[in-house]
């Protein structure tokens, strides 16, 4: 009996460290094999810098949940700047919820329409506080989303935005949540199109001055 009472936790033991092995094992956003790799090839996306991808213009489109790893259910939306006053203090908007795992889910998917105003895009994991897009706004001030533009294939022109679910950074390995976005209206993050747009005043400028 005790002979079996050990072997049965040993057992318990093995089952314990496989599944932590699992867990470790999961696929990486970035790496060769990775979650971004599986669905659109490395060569096919690039990423955007953390500085611009916190504010979004005025857009609509579609979200679709395209991986996920973690413990928590994960509900995806967004937060409109009804005000116009870059305080974001305005409601939740929920699109979907999404509680199985891995990638290429199939769904779930929805469309949006932040009407003519600037939005965050937002995820309120079942066991963690919501994080937005704009770090000022979440609980432990850190960054919680990384954006890549897909520039090859067919989903060329959507952005990949992927997440950490965990206050305090978590383990930093963004694949909590994965979504590709198509956006209609502006198809550059708010900071890009302003910089974009600055950049041309400039050389308008440039150009009169040397004209």
């Amino acid at each position: 009996m005790k002979n079996f009472v050990i072997g049965l936790l040993l057992s318990s033991l093995g089952l314990f460290v496989g599944a932590g092995n699992a867990i470790s094992a999961e696929p990486s956003l970035t790496g060769p094999g990775g979650i971004l790799d599986q669905l659109y090839g490395l060569g096919n996306v690039s990423r955007i810098d953390d500085d611009i991808d916190q504010i979004w213009s005025p857009a609509n489109g579609n979200a679709t949940a395209v991986a996920k790893f973690a413990a928590y259910s994960q509900n995806v939306g967004y937060i409109p700047d009804l005000n116009g006053d870059n305080n974001f203090d305005e409601s939740f908007v929920s699109l979907f919820d999404v509680s199985t795992n891995g990638v290429d889910l199939g769904g779930p998917s929805s469309a949006f329409d932040s009407g003519n105003v600037n939005f965050l895009w937002a995820v309120h994991p079942s066991g963690a506080p919501l994080w937005t897009s704009l770090p000022s706004e979440n609980s432990d001030s850190l960054d919680h989303m990384v954006t890549w533009l897909i520039t090859g294939g067919e989903a060329a022109g959507n952005y990949v935005i992927a997440w950490e679910d965990l206050p305090g950074g978590g383990d930093r390995d963004f694949n909590d949540i994965v979504l590709e976005v198509s956006v209609s209206a502006v198809q550059i993050p708010a900071a890009v199109w302003l910089f974009a747009s600055g950049l041309l005043g400039l050389i308008g400028l440039a150009r009169r001055k040397t004209g």
